[in-house]
């Protein structure tokens, strides 16, 4: 569907234009690799995820990362991090990139900010959750895959976050009973990105996701609530969880709430 996409490894598909990746089993339509929209370069493996409590080395300075900022990272079960902020929302259009864009600007200034988002289905195979044919996101044949966006132009949520002054965007795709892996393989990613003698402060990671508090404990976990229709699902399984709620659309001074509500030291 565009030309530009490279692959190393079998069985690498594409959307379109300035996709790159790298492992095997990556799914989707035409030659090359797995992506929707330009800018994205897949960069998960569909291998079994090795242990990560080991450290591994940082690729910027061949040394192992502190193992204070792994040291929450497990093969599976409950991941506790506690320098991640993780957006939820009761249905669509409740502002949940634009609280998140919100958080990445403020908090840019006082320690690394990354961004992600998390979409997961039920199983390979399964239905868009938003019905329909969908946009071919969820069209997984892998448990997970883990992309970076390389854009910072458009109205894509990832390009909205990369543009709003976060170091680096990813987005997961995976399956809810892979989230664990799927996560632990991005914050592998960020590990190699981080330097703790140059960037000071450990990264913060602002996400957006209801599935993710499934199998991540983070930091502050904000709910967005639209009560312009009935609450989805994946909100619904996870709102118990929720560390603080508000209404959308959201106001200055909610920002700022959650802001004075995060235990983290920037």
């Amino acid at each position: 569907y565009g030309p530009g996409l490279q692959g190393y490894g079998p069985g690498l598909q594409g959307y379109g234009p300035g996709l790159q990746g790298y492992g095997p089993g990556l799914q989707g339509y035409g030659p090359g690799l797995q992506g929707y929209g330009p800018g994205l370069r897949a960069i998960a493996p569909r291998r079994a995820v090795p242990d990560t409590r080991r450290s591994p080395p940082s690729r910027a300075q061949g040394r192992a990362p502190p193992s204070s900022f792994l040291k929450n990272m497990l093969p599976c079960g409950m991941i506790n991090d506690e320098r991640l902020i993780l957006i939820g929302s009761s249905g669509r259009n409740s502002g949940k990139t634009t609280l998140a864009v919100e958080l990445v600007r403020r908090l840019k200034t006082k320690a690394p900010v990354f961004g992600l988002k998390v979409t997961s289905i039920e199983e390979l195979g399964a239905a868009c959750p938003r019905g329909g044919d969908g946009c071919g996101a969820c069209a997984l044949n892998t448990p997970f895959v883990v992309c970076e966006e390389r854009q910072a132009g458009g109205d894509k949520d990832t390009a909205r976050l990369l543009a709003s002054g976060a170091r680096r965007v990813f987005w997961l795709r995976s399956l809810r009973s892979a989230l664990p892996e799927g996560f632990n393989a991005f914050k592998r990613e960020l590990a190699g990105a981080f330097d703790g003698e140059r960037d000071g402060a450990p990264p913060v990671v602002v996400c957006e996701s209801n599935s993710l508090r499934h199998a991540v404990k983070p930091a502050l976990f904000v709910m967005l609530r639209n009560d312009s229709g009935e609450m989805k699902r994946s909100a619904q399984s996870v709102a118990g969880y929720a560390d603080m709620t508000i209404e959308a659309p959201f106001r200055d001074a909610d920002v700022e709430r959650v802001l004075r509500a995060l235990p983290l030291q920037l």
